[in-house]
């Protein structure tokens, strides 16, 4: 087959020519952008070629949500699993009761400074009350 030769391929050949099992095929015939295929289900050699190309910078090319930059794919699998990993394990410490909520401590905290406050307050008038009591005992 030279440069410039055409050739008509069946699914399984387009298979092959790709790289690809028949299976991941059917599955790309299926996805967002299926490969170029003429009236008689065959495939043209060209259109085949220039699709695979196309579809592999695709898969290699992740744009950023602000659309404004093009992303490294291993860094991008790796920031995703790290976050997978991060949020499954604040689950794991949450059921084993090792974090709690936020609401809980602030009443909790809030509880025990009043119980200070009270505390404090009887302890200041103890301390005011007592001497006065020894003081009008001795004088009486």
């Amino acid at each position: 087959m030279s440069d410039t030769e055409l050739v008509e391929l069946s699914g399984k050949q387009a298979a092959a020519f790709v790289g690809v099992s028949t299976v991941m095929f059917h599955r790309y015939l299926n996805g967002p952008y299926p490969p170029p295929r003429r009236d008689n289900k065959k495939y043209m050699s060209d259109s085949l070629g220039r699709w695979f190309k196309q579809k592999i910078v695709r898969d290699i090319t992740v744009v950023s949500e602000d659309g404004k930059g093009v992303l490294n794919p291993q860094q991008e699998l790796a920031r995703k699993n790290k976050e997978l990993a991060d949020k499954t394990a604040l689950e794991n410490e949450v059921r084993r009761g090792e974090l709690i909520e936020t609401d809980d401590v602030e009443a909790a905290w809030t509880d025990i400074l009043a119980r200070v406050g009270e505390l404090d307050t009887a302890l200041t008038l103890r301390c005011e009350v007592v001497p006065l009591i020894r003081t009008v005992l001795r004088l009486g």
